[in-house]
């Protein structure tokens, strides 16, 4: 445990100056005075491991986008029923866990604990070892999700060291021996250890928090580029008042806070606009976590995490509802009921009344979260009339607003002379408005024998008698 600032338990040494602290910053208020801090997005792994274990996979898709959650299941303490709009940092959406967990955002982890039992999260959190500073229960509202409760970070850094260690969390002891005079070991405390999840839970976990470290992830700045792996989260609040750097290898846990509590009645201000000589005060939580893992890394090295299990990187598709014809809203209700996001299309041709839904992209089957382009009819398609048998006037009586055209065809029945014989399309077929309709309308042509067979008679020899007629 360290800090910037000289620590006494003698608070007297306030008057000597800023640089003196009766608080112990790193630890509980029973063992240094520190009501904690708010982890900010360092505690959504506790909902990652929750959405884990309760069956979820990392590739699973849901709904990240920013809206107003109304309602979580809470079997603790009650189910909210309430409005909670969270807002993100960037623009980005992230639709599964692993880029939820590497680009921290917000509404996708709100999105997460909403399929979940927010006691559950809570449990699961409690399970690594948390619990607030101040020694007052902890809660688990929708806000919580992001972080809200005060936590010391040697408590962080507990329950970021059982994460890296395959689940298993061991209460933090400053003890290693106790040695007699003569070097003699007298006393080795035996660690305290809890199974949090299961082993295949936290190498999901730990597939998860490394990508933090990669591309354009929130804790590439902390990146050592030493070799030996890590998993790691960051955390921001309000206005950069905590920021932190949590994570580990598979050797070393280690967590870092920065924040300002030098203002009239040790209130914390905002980071954002403060600068050191090292930089940025809102960024200083890499510089420091760089720098102790690097020396941690020679020190102590450490291994690759294991693989994840093929089972945490399931797709899992959802039956998309029957929209045609509804309402573009109960069309959105419906879709955003099942989980999917609406986007509102085009308007297009069809039979469908006009105003309802036509036509939906994708259809049948899709992953949670995948965004539905849902078109609506501009009802200018419809069944074209049944015009056989009409004569051409009465068939182009019935067929106004399509662009008709007439074609004759020889018809041995009088009763089909001037008359429609067929079309195409053929009647009931659905054809839009001013698309053309071919109808064929009979003309009679008689093709039976003549009345003057052309005969005469004669004897034969040419001299009195007629030629064939």
């Amino acid at each position: 445990m360290t800090q910037n600032k000289t620590f006494s338990n003698d608070p007297s040494v306030l008057a000597k100056g800023p640089q003196y602290s009766a608080v112990n910053y790193n630890t509980d208020y029973e063992y240094g005075g520190s009501s904690g801090f708010q982890p900010g997005s360092t505690y959504k792994v506790f909902t990652l491991a929750e959405w884990l274990n309760e069956g979820h996979s990392l590739l699973e898709s849901f709904n990240g986008q920013r809206r107003a959650f109304t309602s979580f299941t809470n079997t603790c303490d009650g189910n909210f029923v309430g409005s909670f709009d969270p807002k993100n940092d960037d623009g980005r959406v992230a639709t599964n866990a692993v880029n939820a967990t590497k680009w921290s955002v917000n509404t996708s982890f709100v999105a997460m604990a909403q399929q979940l039992d927010l006691c559950g999260v809570k449990e699961t959190a409690q399970a690594f070892g948390v619990h607030r500073a101040d020694g007052n229960p902890l809660q688990m509202n929708p806000s919580d999700v992001l972080g809200t409760q005060e936590i010391a970070p040697l408590t962080m850094a507990e329950a970021y060291a059982g994460i890296a260690n395959n689940g298993l969390t061991c209460e933090p002891n400053a003890i290693k021996k106790i040695r007699d005079a003569e070097g003699e070991a007298i006393y080795s405390p035996e660690p305290q250890c809890t199974q949090s999840v299961t082993a295949d839970v936290a190498a999901a976990m730990q597939y998860a928090m490394q990508e933090t470290f990669t591309g354009d992830g929130t804790a590439v700045a902390s990146n050592t580029y030493s070799g030996v792996p890590h998993i790691g989260k960051t955390g921001t609040t309000d206005d950069s008042k905590d920021t932190w750097m949590n994570g580990a290898s598979t050797k070393v846990a280690t967590a870092v806070w920065v924040g300002h509590v030098t203002a009239p009645a040790g209130r914390q201000v905002a980071l954002r606009n403060i600068y050191w000589d090292s930089g940025p005060a809102a960024t200083a939580r890499h510089r420091m976590w760089k720098d102790i893992m690097t020396v941690a890394d020679a020190k102590y090295g450490g291994e690759a995490f294991p693989e994840a299990n093929a089972e945490f990187f399931k797709q899992v598709l959802i039956d998309i509802p029957q929209v045609i014809g509804l309402t573009p809203e109960a069309a959105q209700a419906a879709l955003e009921e099942a989980g999917f996001v609406y986007q509102a299309g085009v308007e297009e041709d069809s039979s469908e009344p006009k105003g309802r839904v036509s036509s939906i992209s994708p259809e049948g089957q899709a992953g949670r979260g995948t965004m539905i382009t849902v078109n609506v009819s501009n009802g200018n398609v419809g069944a074209v009339p049944n015009v056989v048998g009409m004569t051409e006037d009465a068939a182009r009586d019935q067929l106004n607003g399509y662009n008709v055209r007439v074609r004759e065809e020889d018809v041995s029945d009088p009763s089909q002379d001037g008359v429609v014989i067929s079309q195409d399309p053929s009647g009931g077929e659905n054809a839009r408005q001013g698309s053309r309709v071919t109808i064929v309308i009979g003309r009679f042509v008689d093709t039976g024998p003549g009345d003057d067979d052309g005969g005469g008679t004669g004897n034969g020899n040419g001299t009195n008698g007629g030629g064939g007629g």
